[in-house]
């Protein structure tokens, strides 16, 4: 027999499994389409594998002893669909390996965010975080007047209002603020230094 027999052989032995309807093989493909559709394959992809699922299946008929085999399939249906989940296996294990980059897929098959980007914002956050807690304690450490002083100095707008009410000339203010700044940088280097 050459393989157009054959697959004309599994084809006629495929139909007398589904019951020979007219519309059995419209059928088995709806329920093949939803099967995939519903394992999130690609639209692009579903009719590809929608037909290997069937030519594999009508392949596997067309061998010698599979008209005997035929005859005790229980269910159609599920014989089927075992095709139609090893086709869909090697179609993830394929798209698996071939490490598409994400720049590179169709807006219809790209996530709805980017895990690099995702895991960098996390990690940003964590430093962010860190650097806040750091900052926290090294107000902390500082004498009340100090702390007193480089908060009014961040939150004031007129810095010479702000020497007038502490007694100090604006260049004294300038130069006691770099100081606490000072002070407030190294200990934060220290801090996060001692985190790594």
């Amino acid at each position: 027999m050459t393989v157009s027999e054959l697959n004309q052989v599994g084809f006629e032995r495929l139909l007398a499994l589904l019951s020979a309807h007219e519309d059995a093989l419209d059928k088995l493909r709806e329920r093949l389409s939803f099967y995939f559709e519903q394992n999130r394959v690609p639209a692009s992809n579903s009719d590809l594998l929608i037909d290997e699922t069937i030519s594999r299946i009508t392949q596997k008929l067309a061998d010698e002893g599979a008209e005997d085999q035929a005859e005790t399939i229980r269910s159609p249906r599920g014989f089927c669909i075992g095709f139609a989940r090893n086709v869909l296996r090697e179609f993830w294990r394929a798209r698996e390996r071939a490490n598409i980059d994400l720049a590179q897929l169709p807006p219809s098959q790209t996530p709805s965010f980017d895990p690099g980007k995702l895991e960098r914002e996390s990690e940003e956050s964590l430093l962010q975080q860190q650097r806040f807690a750091c900052m926290r304690q090294c107000l902390d450490c500082l004498p009340p007047k100090d702390h007193e002083l480089i908060i009014q100095n961040c939150t004031v707008e007129d810095r010479g209002e702000l020497a007038g009410r502490l007694g100090l000339s604006p260049n004294a203010l300038r130069i006691r603020v770099s100081r606490v700044r000072k002070t407030l940088k190294t200990c934060l280097a220290n801090c996060l230094k001692n985190l790594k």
